[in-house]
Formats: structure tokens, sequence, C-alpha cells
């Protein structure tokens, strides 16, 4: 009886786990180490630290067990332990042969979140004797806090014991020398020069006091784009890259009567700068005072680059303007066999198609066809002159291909096996050691998967090794991150038999299907459609924070997300690392947009560039086209429009994989 009962904790543990149902794993109460191992993971990949530190106050560092010491090591660094840390690190150096380097940067990490950098500091020799690349990013931390506690001089005796070279430290060398009262202007105006494109360029540029159009592109890099204005108008450098920052720090600036003045100044120096953006800004600045003509100029101009911002920027302006339908529709038919790029003969031909002109549509279309330089151009051509008219001559095979990604009509293998196919057609490529296996998957535990990724890198045996141990750690986004790597290897071997399940599975994870199930039946709509916005949110990190600071699965930014919650659910970021509560709030967020916007794709549209930005193109695009798949054509915004694209294609993907009785 004692038996069954551990069986069925243990399963019940590890059935939530692949689940990745981890809040639930940490209502339970961990029974066997196999338990408390599980119920730490779920800890650590949620954040809540407040579970661990019950379990280290109970647990000597004489009898831990070694599996504990990961999680134990992770806990220390995020929620410092009260001065006893040392033990525990000095424990995994003796247990975990082959890890040092990742151990002594962790501790060094334990150190600094104590405030104790000159011990940190003693860890750097060991650690660059096992790996530099550890090295350099804990000197990174350490310099980072010496820095904010103004230890100039410890810093700069520190860059000089240990070499420490590249930008950072050379950007805190200079600053360390200003903030000493030693000289440093030799230093600054040299690294401005060398590295104007620098992420410390704009902290630097502001002890600039040279007024000099050498140092121009390092403004420009700075955001100081007044200043830089003032330095062009007086110098009047014979430059073009000069000069290209100028217009574009006047569009910044939005000093656009001065842009559209230098555009005619400089108009012949313009022609010969292949700039696209160039023209995008000059044609903003021309709508901004409401000269449409001069404005679509500018766009069609950069258009005939075959700049896809410049294209879908001159329709758009173009349907949101129909009084100058007439005049440029005549304009683009004196360009039909001067269009040389594949873009602007496609939108032309798809335009012409609104508005009703069905021969010159299939015109440009059958150019685009012509012109296209990539197999994906083609096709996608053929699809829409298909879908124009079924009187068009084309080869089934293209324009079917096409409509098969669009519908899901993938060709799957369900009988190969992705390790034995690997292992057949790229036997040269030698397999790790378990001696390495063993340290990835300490790594994993401990954090570590970019140091993983760079021991592995292009080793497709290797990649499909640490991808299976990434989705046994619950990193999905790992298992898919190695999946991309791995497709073209796949590729090669499947073009003829199909790709294998294992494979798919592991591009296109189910593992949250019945979490994100079970908030479909409660909010009516398609769980699969959900899941594929989440992972192309994400990629199923539950702890993936944006540069824009949207949290978790669904990428939901906190103000939003607190909206959505009211009063229900306590609101934070470690809250928002919670699967159950990023999809139950992520779930309710897109019902709302489904019910507010009306159709699949326009939601998926808000949700990447919001609501209002979706109902004013729905306003003036929705006017003129009432096919779907030509209304997401014309989003102006490319980042939206691939993304929604991808959303539907992936949609297709599971539902195809499910229809073949694809399991989570």
């Amino acid at each position: 009886m004692k038996f069954l009962i551990l069986i069925t904790l243990i399963s019940n543990f590890e059935t939530l786990f692949q689940k990745c149902d981890y809040d639930s794993i940490l209502k339970l109460s961990p029974k066997t180490p196999y338990d408390t191992v599980l119920y730490m993971r779920s800890a650590v990949l949620l954040e809540r630290w407040d579970k661990i530190k019950p379990l280290i106050d109970s647990i000597l560092p004489d009898s831990v067990n070694p599996s504990y010491l990961p999680y134990f090591l992770q806990y220390l660094i995020n929620s410092p332990y009260d001065g006893k840390g040392s033990k525990f690190f000095e424990k995994a150096l003796s247990l975990y042969e082959g890890t040092e380097d990742y151990i002594y940067y962790m501790w060094g990490l334990y150190f600094l979140e104590n405030n104790r950098i000159d011990s940190a500091i003693s860890l750097l020799k060991p650690l660059k004797t096992y790996n530099q690349y550890l090295f350099r990013k804990l000197a990174r931390e350490i310099t980072s806090r010496l820095m904010q506690y103004r230890e100039y001089q410890k810093y700069i005796a520190l860059k000089r014991r240990f070499f420490l070279s590249g930008t950072y430290f050379q950007y805190a060398y200079i600053m360390s020398l200003k903030g000493t009262g030693k000289p440093y202007k030799t230093l600054l105006y040299r690294f401005l020069r060398r590295h104007p494109r620098s992420p410390y360029t704009r902290v630097l540029i502001t002890y600039l006091d040279r007024d000099s159009p050498r140092f121009i592109p390092a403004l420009y890099y700075g955001k100081k784009y007044t200043r830089l204005i003032k330095i062009f108008e007086h110098y009047q450098p014979d430059n073009d890259r000069y000069l290209t920052f100028y217009i574009k720090s006047l569009y910044r600036a939005r000093k656009y009567k001065k842009l559209e003045k230098a555009i005619k100044k400089y108009a012949k120096r313009l022609e010969d700068i292949e700039d696209s953006e160039l023209f995008l800004m000059a044609g903003v600045a021309f709508l901004r005072h409401n000269k449409i003509d001069k404005a679509l100029s500018m766009f069609l101009a950069g258009s005939q680059i075959d700049d896809i911002k410049n294209v879908t920027e001159f329709f758009y302006t173009l349907f949101k303007h129909p009084e100058k339908d007439k005049k440029w529709r005549k304009t683009l038919l004196s360009y039909r066999e001067s269009f040389d790029g594949f873009l602007m003969n496609f939108y032309s031909g798809l335009y012409f198609f609104i508005r009703g002109d069905t021969q010159n549509a299939l015109h440009f279309l059958e150019r685009a066809r012509y012109l296209a330089d990539k197999t994906t151009d083609e096709i996608k051509a053929c699809y829409y002159l298909k879908k124009i008219s079924d009187t068009v001559s084309i080869e089934d095979s293209m324009y079917l291909t096409y409509y098969n990604a669009r519908s899901g009509a993938l060709k799957i293998d369900g009988n190969q096996n992705l390790v034995v196919l690997l292992n057949n057609y790229y036997a040269d490529y030698p397999l790790v050691q378990n001696a390495t296996l063993f340290r990835w998957k300490l790594l994993y535990m401990l954090g570590g998967y970019r140091t993983v990724r760079k021991e592995v890198g292009n080793n497709p045996r290797s990649m499909l090794l640490a991808a299976k141990m990434a989705e046994k750690e619950g990193l999905l986004g790992e298992s898919i991150f190695y999946a991309v790597k791995l497709l073209p290897y796949v590729r090669q071997i499947s073009d003829s038999i199909g790709f294998p399940v294992d494979f798919l599975k592991m591009y296109f994870p189910l593992t949250y299907l019945p979490k994100i199930e079970k908030y479909s039946t409660m909010f009516g709509f398609d769980p699969l459609l959900f899941m594929s916005l989440t992972r192309e949110e994400s990629w199923f990190y539950n702890k993936a924070i944006s540069p824009a600071g949207a949290i978790g699965l669904c990428q939901l930014m906190p103000y939003t997300a607190r909206k959505l919650a009211g009063d229900s659910i306590d609101v934070s970021t470690t809250s928002l690392f919670n699967p159950d509560i990023n999809i139950r709030l992520g779930s309710f967020y897109f019902t709302a947009l489904m019910d507010t916007l009306g159709s699949v794709p326009l939601a998926l549209a808000g949700y990447n560039a919001g609501p209002r930005r979706v109902k004013r193109w729905q306003d003036i695009l929705g006017r003129y086209i009432d096919d779907l798949d030509i209304f997401v054509e014309f989003i102006p915004i490319t980042e939206t429009r691939g993304y929604v694209k991808r959303i539907l294609r992936t949609r297709r993907i599971y539902g195809k994989l499910i229809s073949m009785g694809v399991k989570p």
C-alpha cells in the first residue's frame, strides 16, 4: 500500500512538471528526493524563493543531496542567505567536477549581492583559468558595482591587473579617470570617434566640449540632434555620410520645415545616396505639412530601392487619401515596365486588383513573379495570381506549395525517428561525452543555458541532445531555439520523406495546450490559435521580459495586466512569471480584442501593435479591402505584418499535428 502511495505522489509531481504546471506543484508537499528536486525546480522557474528557504533551513550543507545544490545556489544568488552561502559553493565545487567555471561565476554573483566586492574580485583569477567568457561576464558585473559605488581607484587597479579590454571596460575607465580628476579627454575623443554606435556614447557625449564634424556620427547615435544640426550648418562638410546624419537629425528633432528646405537644397547629392530611410523620413515630414503629393513622391523614390517600409507607406497613404488615387494610378501605370524590384510590382498588382483593374493587377503580379529572386516571393506572387484569376496559367506545384503552407498541409512522417536520422546523416559530427552532458544538465539547473549554447555550437547531434535536455528541465524556449537551428539539417533529410513528428513537437511544443484549453473553454476562443500567439510572443519562456517591459508567456505589460486582473489577482513581476496567471490574463485580453476588432487577423495585429492602431487601419483599409489575406499584406508596420502571418502559419501546423493524433 505504501509503495502504491509513493508511486502516485511521484507520478503527480512528474506529470504536473511535464505539463509546466509549476504552481500546482508548489501547493504539494514533497515526500521523496525526486519530489523535492521537481518542487525546487518549479520554485526557481517561478522565482518563488520563499518556497526554497524552508528547505535550506532544514538541510545541513554536510548532508545535502547533490541534486538539491543547483537550486540552493540559484536561491542564494537571487535571495542572498545570511552569510553561510560559501559552504554551499564549496560543497558544489567538490561535487561537480567540470562545472567549476559556472560555480565560480555564481559564487561571484553571490558575493556581489552581499556587497562583498573584494571577495568577488578574488574569484576572477581562478575563473579566468576555466572560462574566459564567464570571466569577462563576472568582471563586467563587478565593474558595474564599482561604478555604482564610485570606487573609481579600485576599478582602475582592476582593469590594469586583469588587462580588461572592450567598449564597456573602456567606457568605465574613462568615467573612472573623470571621477578621480585625472586627464580623460584624449581617451574620450578617441572612444567617440572609434565607437560612435556604442550604447555608452549617449553618456560620454555629454562630456564632449568640441564642435567638430568628426563627432557628427557620435552625436547622432548619442541622440544629440540639435547640436549635430548646428555643427553641420556651421562647417558645411562635403561628406555624404555627414549629410545623411544631418537629414535624419532634422527628422528626429522634428524640424520638418528645415528638413523640407534641406531636401530641396541637397537634392542632387541625395540622389546618389541609396538610403531608403532618408526617403521615408522625408515623406513623413511632407505628410506633417499635408503635402501629400510630395510625400508620395518620396515614398515612391524609396520604393524603387525595393524597401518594404517605403512601399507599404506609399500605398497606405494612397488608401488614406482617395482623392489622389486617379493621379497616382496613372503614375504607377507609367512605371509598368520600369519597376525592377519584386515588392513594388507585387504591391502594385494587389493595389490594382483592389481598385477593380484586374488586367493591370495580373500584369504587375506576373512581372513580380518574373523578378522574384527568392522561391517564397515567387510562390507568393503565384498564390495571388491564382486567387485573382483561375485562367492564369501557373504550374500547380508553385501555387499549391504556398497554399499548402498556409493551410497546414505539411508533409509529416510519423515513422521517422529524429535521433536515428541525425545519427545516420551526420555521423561525422562527434557526439559529446557523458561528462559534457552532465555539465550541460547542471548548467541548465543553474540558469546557464546561454553557456550551453556557446558550447553546443553548430553540431546537429549535440543540438538535439541539448534541446531534449532543455525540454526536460522546463526550458521550452531553449528547445525551440535548437529546433530553429536544426531546421536546415532536418530539411536536407526530410524534403522527400517529410518532417519527423518528434522534430515538429520540438519546434512547436504542445506542452501548454491543456492549460490553454482550460481558458479557451472559459473565454471561447481557439486554443491552438492562442498557443500559436504565445509561442510567437515568448517561445514559451515563462520568465521572458521584453525590452519594453512586457512579462511572461503572453508578454503582458504590467499596467495592462493590473487593469485586466482588477482586484482578483495581485499582479507583480513574480506573479506574471506564473504560467497559469499569465495565460489567464492573456486569454482575457485576447478575447477582448476579438470582441472589439471582430476577426482573428485583426485581433492578432491588435495584440502586437495595439487596438487603436488597428482600428485606424481598419477605418482606412477596410473601406477598400474585403479579403483578410490582402488586408494583412497592407498592414503598414513590417513587424506586425510578419507577426500575424507567422501566427496563422503556426496555427495551421498545430492543427495538422492534432489531427494526426499528436498529444502534449
